[in-house]
């Protein structure tokens, strides 16, 4: 699934039109929720530390929206936190493999609304 023509479309943009800066902005977020999915994915197949690693790339992504102008330093700050939080839980062994992907899909589902607003404050 392809969350970033998902989200631009629903925003009113064409995915195939040359980016541009909303296109630019709500896609930052997207990645962060790609590679959420993909930690995901890893986690579901008990591939502990490739879940990590994606995590770990999540969080590069959030710096990257933040240079990107698609979050404040603020809400960036946030998503860095909300994901070592991630990482520490997916590490504890005392924690329910269900409980860590319920953790994934919530963080997923905030990235999917935080880039759909993105995308159309843009362009306001």
């Amino acid at each position: 699934m392809d969350f970033r023509k998902k989200i631009l479309k629903r925003a009113g943009l064409n995915p195939g039109e040359v980016i541009s800066e909303c296109h630019e902005k709500g896609g930052a977020i997207i990645d962060i929720n790609e590679n959420l999915y993909e930690a995901q994915a890893h986690f579901l197949d008990g591939h502990r530390n490739q879940a990590i690693g994606a995590i770990d790339t999540a969080v590069e992504r959030a710096r990257e929206a933040r240079v990107k102008g698609a979050l404040s330093e603020s809400a960036m700050r946030d998503w860095i936190g909300d994901l070592k939080d991630l990482r520490k839980l997916a590490w504890d062994f005392t924690v329910g493999k269900e409980d860590v992907v319920q953790e994934i899909k919530n963080l997923r589902w905030q990235a999917t609304s935080m880039a759909f607003n993105a995308v159309l404050r843009c362009m306001e």
